[in-house]
């Protein structure tokens, strides 16, 4: 990880005042933004596009879960309930079972700030 990226992320203050005013204007969006951002790590780049890099798919965990890494992607996040600061993350192209996915990318969404529940679909 980028040094600033680590200091960026220890607050979830620190990310809004970063994303505020920008192109990332609601929380939904900057929620997106960095769930996608976790699953881009997962890849890494060849002369004929992105594969996911087995080495750091094992480290996370994620190398026995069934995940369909061609299309792997957010696609949607919503607030649980108004008032409330929970989000509900969609992510699609996995097995609901992949359970090492979905502890990936909810344990870095909550160290962030952010009150999480990750739901994977195919």
């Amino acid at each position: 990880m980028f040094h600033w990226a680590s200091s960026l992320i220890e607050k979830k203050e620190e990310l809004k005042e970063l994303y505020e005013g920008t192109m990332f204007a609601s929380e939904e969006t900057q929620i997106m933004a960095l769930a996608n951002w976790l699953l881009m790590i997962l890849y890494e780049p060849t002369e004929e596009g992105f594969v996911h890099n087995r080495e750091i798919t094992k480290k996370y965990g994620l190398d026995k879960d069934a995940i369909n890494w061609g299309d792997l992607g957010v696609r949607d996040v919503e607030k649980v309930e108004k008032g409330q600061e929970r989000w509900i993350v969609y992510v699609e192209e996995a097995s609901p079972d992949a359970n090492g996915l979905r502890l990936y990318l909810e344990k870095y969404l909550k160290a962030w700030g952010w009150d999480v529940e990750v739901i994977l679909e195919w």
